[in-house]
């Protein structure tokens, strides 16, 4: 049984990664839909930042309208909160759970973060690092999140995708797909005890047959 356990938690493992950027949609567009309404504030992105392979590259994104973030949450990712490419938090850099391949190659440039302007600082930037990358600000009480693109000069960018759905359904579409992966995780998790029980019951069975020879 030990095997199954193994298994099911290994299931879990490689879901994870995929049912916090779900929750981090859905999270980003009820926030980001309350900040618009509400003018308190939205991140905006930086234009695509092409640079060669073994150079530095800066991806910017800010507040608008301008305002302090020295004590907001600042973090970089790719597809998955955690673990992150780069976090600020409220005046301290924070990398414990920084994914390995940016180890030691990253730095948040602060020059404009009193006025809500802040740049992630890829140095000797890979073909791995090409891509798209989240800048995410989170205060007290408020979210706001944008993409930022990394292209390489030897090559074509990468497509910019942009969503011009209705968010009410993108939250609900979120919301379903979240959902479907916990009701599929509810039924593995079901048919592995359903195992085990007639395991158990088979065990049971054998030592009572041996029994009857004693």
């Amino acid at each position: 049984m030990r095997r199954h356990g193994n298994g099911f938690g290994c299931l879990l493992e490689r879901m994870l990664p995929t049912m916090h950027l779900i929750q981090l949609v859905a999270i980003g567009l009820l926030f980001g839909a309350s900040e618009s309404q509400s003018g308190r504030f939205t991140v905006s992105a930086g234009p695509p930042v092409s640079a060669s392979i073994g150079s530095n590259a800066a991806l910017h994104c800010n507040l608008v309208p301008q305002m302090n973030a020295e004590n907001m949450t600042i973090r970089w990712f790719r597809t998955s909160f955690i673990p992150y490419v780069h976090m600020y938090n409220r005046g301290e850099e924070d990398q414990s759970m920084q994914m390995v391949q940016f180890a030691n190659r990253t730095e948040l440039l602060k020059q404009n973060i009193t006025r809500g302007g802040v740049a992630l600082l890829i140095r000797n930037v890979t073909f791995q690092d090409l891509g798209t990358y989240f800048c995410h600000f989170e205060s007290d009480r408020l979210h706001g999140m944008t993409t930022v693109q990394l292209n390489s000069t030897e090559m074509k960018p990468f497509p910019s995708y942009h969503c011009q759905h209705d968010i009410r359904a993108i939250i609900i579409a979120c919301f379903i797909m979240y959902i479907s992966l916990l009701l599929c995780l509810c039924i593995q998790w079901m048919k592995l005890r359903e195992k085990k029980k007639e395991i158990q019951r088979l065990r049971a069975a054998c030592v009572s047959h041996e029994g009857l020879f004693y």
